[in-house]
């Protein structure tokens, strides 16, 4: 029999049912979830899974799943491939899952929890990581940070865990004393994986909150001394060459603090602002409150977040006539690009624009130039920030359902604008699929 009531204290402090609280029919629904979500995900993303972590551990140790353990875990082979190429495989396979109307919870692009659709039951869940090659080294989210055991993983091979077949490390001995060390046969149900920050250090980039800290206390220190002049010709109207007669709906990616969403509103236009900073869309708030702003509104949307941008493109699909994303892509990752143009894409109407502006010294010619820095405390780097290949930039908006329409310099601001329209015959399916 199976005790529902039972629970177990994990070491991120949050309290789980153990296996050995569930009846055989419920750890065979689990497996039977696990096998085919993770045929699902091999189908998605053309790259082989196998098992990992605790169910690794489980088969090798008995051939059953651990009693104290509580969840599947399998890692997804991205093989040779940089970490931007990793995060973008996984974003496009968390992608396709929520299309595929399953439930995805996330917090980073290395690790992520496959649910069945919402209203199936039981709600059995399993949870993916990334692994990858670097340099001859194998790195899995969030335990292997590069080691030197790729000879002894591949190729998989095929394993029974209690009934059901999944794929496994050529020697998962090898894997398991990399994990959990040489003691591995031992059970320990008090065992803690190591967290220290250089072991984080190879996987920081993978967060959905990466630099929310630092965009925070930029915004904090800027304040809300922020005024509107509905006389003066804003920079934006310039840019985009607006109609001031004509209310448009209007979506600003990257809103910051509102200063050019609001202008656009205190003109009549209808405008939804967005940023990942909490900080941010308060003080837009409070300037469009005190500025008695009343066709405005701002929220928090991160855009690493793909279950939240998804949830924001499927309250707004089709809403907007212009959407502008003004110094934005050069503080975001090659993947946040992407979900930025996903977002855009089921945003905008069919007939509307999309303006992306860039500093202009930031824009290069060559992928190769196209480098990115961390922030760095030491060297007083506040952000991420990254240059820009303009090929690329083009390339990846036609890879999203965008055709490039115009390129102008704005000397003013020191920035070059790109127009985009929406390609009539390419589908959110299609963009789901290619990107």
């Amino acid at each position: 029999m199976s005790d529902h009531t039972r629970r177990v204290k994990t070491q991120w402090n949050s309290y789980v049912r153990p296996f050995d609280s569930f009846s055989d029919e419920e750890i065979s629904g689990l497996l039977a979830f696990c096998s085919e979500s993770t045929k699902v995900a091999e189908k998605f993303s053309g790259k082989k899974c196998f098992l990992a972590y605790g169910a690794l551990l489980g088969l090798e140790r008995s051939g059953k799943l651990i009693p104290h353990d509580f969840d599947i875990d399998v890692a997804i082979d991205c093989g040779l491939s940089t970490k931007d190429e990793v995060a973008d495989l996984c974003r496009k396979l968390i992608i396709r899952f929520l299309d595929a109307g399953y439930e995805v919870k996330a917090k980073c692009f290395a690790q992520f929890f496959v649910l069945p659709p919402k209203h199936v039951k039981p709600r059995y869940k399993v949870e993916f990581f990334a692994s990858w090659i670097e340099e001859d080294r194998f790195y899995l989210y969030f335990a292997l940070p590069g080691v030197n055991i790729v000879d002894s993983l591949f190729p998989l091979k095929d394993v029974e865990l209690e009934g059901h077949h999944f794929l496994a490390p050529k020697i998962p001995e090898d894997l398991l004393a990399a994990t959990y060390g040489e003691d591995w046969k031992i059970p320990n149900p008090e065992f803690k994986y190591c967290m220290t920050p250089d072991r984080w250090a190879p996987f920081t980039s993978f967060f959905f909150s990466r630099n929310k800290k630092q965009w925070d206390e930029y915004y904090s220190e800027k304040g809300t001394s922020v005024e509107c002049d509905e006389d003066t010709d804003s920079d934006i109207d310039y840019t985009l060459n607006l109609p001031n007669s004509d209310a448009m709906c209007i979506l600003d990616i990257g809103c910051g603090n509102g200063k050019a969403a609001i202008d656009l509103a205190n003109k009549g236009h209808l405008v939804t602002a967005i940023d990942t900073s909490q900080v941010a869309i308060d003080q837009a708030n409070i300037i469009a409150d005190r500025n008695s702003i009343l066709s405005f509104s701002a929220e928090v949307v991160n855009l690493y977040d793909i279950p939240e941008a998804e949830d924001f493109s499927s309250r707004n699909e089709g809403k907007f006539e212009l959407i502008m994303a003004n110094d934005l892509i050069n503080y975001i990752s090659p993947v946040g690009e992407s979900m930025m143009f996903r977002l855009a894409f089921k945003t905008l109407s069919g007939n509307g624009a999309l303006h992306i502006s860039v500093p202009s010294h930031l824009l290069v010619e060559s992928s190769l130039a196209a480098i990115a820095i961390n922030p760095d405390k030491v060297r007083g780097i506040a952000f991420y920030t990254r240059k820009i290949c303009i090929d690329t930039l083009e390339n990846v908006a036609e890879e999203h359902g965008f055709s490039l329409v115009m390129t102008s310099v704005d000397n003013s601001s020191s920035s070059t604008n790109f127009g985009f329209q929406k390609v009539c015959n390419v589908s959110v399916l299609q963009i789901a699929t290619s990107a």
